[in-house]
């Protein structure tokens, strides 16, 4: 018995010398274990503290069993450097890989069509699972245009905390006759839904290019006491009805971070809640941001609601009030405040009277935009203003 224990020991032993000396090396970073592995169907996500425990586990349990930690293949540095794209019509997945988990709140994921500028979008969650030797990381984008190339890049923090990007890689949609027939019989649901629901919308995004128009009539818009950023004399004002909840927004919102930046003292921006019916976490974000804005932080919340669409409940404002350093008591009575619904309920029938039908809707020096366009669009309109 002793003898034969001793043989399967040694056995092993050689297995794994001969597995560590023969690992065979990976040319083309699309050979890489990590992408060839399927994905979960019930996906399992990780924290990078949880990852790292795992790991511990794994390498102890090879110790115990005479199994070098070496013997599993490293990730190769050039398939960290892949970003893959598969894609069918109006949506992409994007996955990449990475050595060691990362935290994902440093990944920001950016987005160029043909002729146009990078903007950073807003994908939802973003996933991951581990591998044999490594992490795997994938997120979606939904909404695009048929027949469209579109460029992705990647950015993030590495394990080690360094700058580091993933891509750029590109991808060109196409739609079928048959994915047509599926898009339209899935509008057609969506409107019965909601119609049933006593909800009126417009027709649900089709898998289209998306057209942006600067309306021709101006209208007069009232600032009131609604949120501001920016000298209040600056020549070019922008009013924004929108949505919390709402995914285009969040993106706006970068953009509109962004040219005033490239436009310091040029640019006013100020903001409407505009919560629609079936975004149920809108209102409370609304209520949250205006609550942190009694204590001077409105548009600290603002992009702290933006940047976590998935976090959006009670103890998250909590904490998102902790962070900002309000007084808690003070940021939970405001939280139920009667005033602050009121204010949210002005700005939604001034909204109706403008003729606000989606989000965001923004009016630039009094003329109307609907939708969130690339940082190209609004800056060439918002460099004629300042010409005048």
């Amino acid at each position: 018995m002793k003898k034969t224990l001793l043989i399967t020991i040694a056995v092993i032993a050689l297995l794994a010398l001969y597995k560590k000396q023969h690992v065979k090396p990976i040319d083309d970073p699309k050979d890489s274990p990590i992408f060839q592995q399927r994905l979960k169907s019930s996906l399992e996500r990780f924290q990078v503290d949880e990852f790292q425990q795992k790991q511990q586990e794994t390498q102890a349990a090879q110790k115990k069993q005479g199994i070098p930690s070496s013997s599993s293949p490293s990730l190769s540095p050039a398939a960290t450097k892949v970003l893959f794209i598969t894609g069918r019509c109006g949506a992409v997945t994007l996955t990449w890989a990475e050595e060691k988990a990362i935290g994902k709140e440093t990944i920001r994921i950016k987005r160029k069509a043909q002729g146009q500028d990078y903007t950073v979008i807003t994908t939802g969650m973003i996933y991951d699972q581990a591998v044999e030797n490594g992490v795997r990381y994938w997120a979606s984008d939904n909404g695009l245009g048929d027949d469209t190339t579109y460029e992705y890049l990647i950015s993030l923090k590495d394990a080690q905390g360094k700058e580091v990007t993933r891509g750029p890689a590109s991808f060109t949609l196409t739609c079928t006759e048959k994915d047509r027939e599926f898009l339209a019989q899935r509008e057609k649901m969506i409107k019965e839904y909601y119609q049933k629901k006593g909800i009126e919308i417009k027709d649900s995004a089709r898998a289209t290019p998306p057209t942006y128009q600067l309306s021709k009539e101006v209208y007069k818009v009232e600032v009131g006491n609604s949120p501001q950023k920016g000298r209040r004399d600056a020549p070019v004002t922008l009013i924004v009805f929108s949505d919390f909840e709402c995914v285009h927004c969040s993106t706006w919102a970068q953009t509109l971070e962004s040219l005033q930046n490239t436009f310091p003292n040029k640019v006013k921006v100020v903001f409407k809640n505009y919560p629609i019916p079936y975004h149920q976490k809108a209102q409370p974000a609304a209520m949250a941001a205006l609550a942190a804005g009694e204590q001077g932080k409105f548009w600290e919340m603002h992009d702290l609601l933006y940047k976590n669409p998935n976090a959006l409940g009670y103890e998250n404002f909590l904490g998102y009030a902790k962070t900002l350093g309000l007084e808690e008591l003070k940021f939970q009575k405001a939280l139920e405040s009667a005033k602050l619904k009121s204010l949210i309920e002005q700005d939604q029938a001034q909204g109706k009277t403008l003729g606000v039908q989606n989000i965001p809707t923004t009016f630039i020096n009094g003329r109307s935009l609907v939708g969130s366009p690339p940082v190209s669009y609004i800056k060439n309109i918002i460099e004629e203003l300042i010409k005048r």
